[in-house]
């Protein structure tokens, strides 16, 4: 502050204390007897010292409300985006990040549906003189083989629509606890600086408020970093909301292009009963 004073909220008066010689009216204090006639021990023979309490440093009103705000957000933000992995990718073994990058899709040949498919092109099962089930089964093999390839482009597509949520889950949550335990820090040096300044004798009282003025100036500094990273946070909201319903989108797209390929195979017994029912519902 102007001519050398020490910053706002970081006040550099001591609580208000007395002599160890005099009560609190002025009056000289007899020697060894404190008020309570106990002396200066207790029962048990120790000596009580007289404690002097700092009140903690506060959070300026603008930070409690913000970080209240960013603590809910990020626990619902984290759970959802558990959720949305479990969904997509629900074998853990092949979830995985790069950075701040998704991976989702399992190494070439190991999606089940592309281990299935390379299983039926090996030809296991010699079906001779069965002309229709061959074909049945080459059928069957197409059709694992287009549902291989669904899942590859889906497993692609929610690691790219979902690159602001990784962000957010595995890189800016980080940086922001790093500088809030930077600010935790810098706040327990101004509550000592504060419990040295009211301790100060008269000659350490000039150097005591210079350390109390540089603490709270490097608290200032703090809060002022996780401030500028809670700022960001109404724009990301809207960001993740608008990516959070992308992926349900492609979801709800991706079941129904899996249930496309299904309806593919059509067996002979499968068509028959299909007939069966149309004629028994429409005897006309």
């Amino acid at each position: 502050s102007p001519g050398g004073g020490m910053p706002e909220p970081f006040p550099t008066t001591p609580s208000k204390s007395f002599s160890s010689s005099h009560n609190a009216d002025g009056k000289r204090r007899r020697r060894g007897i404190s008020p309570g006639g106990l002396g200066g021990f207790g029962i048990k023979g120790q000596f009580r010292k007289a404690t002097q309490v700092i009140e903690r440093t506060p959070y300026p009103k603008a930070l409690t409300a913000a970080l209240d705000d960013y603590d809910q957000y990020r626990e619902s933000t984290e759970n959802m985006f558990g959720c949305l992995l479990n969904i997509i990718q629900s074998n853990g073994l092949y979830r995985g990040v790069t950075g701040t990058s998704l991976i989702l899709k399992p190494p070439d040949g190991q999606e089940p549906h592309e281990a299935l498919h390379t299983a039926l092109m090996a030809k296991p099962m010699v079906l001779n003189k069965q002309a229709q089930l061959q074909t049945d089964l080459d059928k069957s093999t197409a059709v694992v083989e287009k549902m291989a390839q669904e899942k590859a482009s889906f497993f692609r597509a929610s690691e790219s629509k979902m690159q602001n949520l990784s962000f957010f889950v595995y890189k800016f949550t980080v940086d922001f606890e790093e500088a809030r335990g930077v600010m935790e820090k810098s706040r327990d040096s101004v509550d000592s600086a504060k419990m040295a300044l009211s301790r100060a004798g008269k000659n350490a009282v000039s150097a005591a408020e210079s350390a109390l003025n540089l603490a709270a100036a490097e608290y200032k500094k703090a809060v002022d970093a996780v401030l500028s990273l809670l700022t960001s946070l109404p724009e990301l909201k809207k960001i993740h909301y608008s990516e959070i319903e992308e992926v349900v989108t492609l979801l709800t797209e991706h079941n129904t292009n899996l249930i496309k390929c299904l309806a593919e195979v059509k067996m002979p017994e499968i068509a028959m009963e299909k007939s069966k029912l149309e004629k028994s519902s429409n005897p006309n």
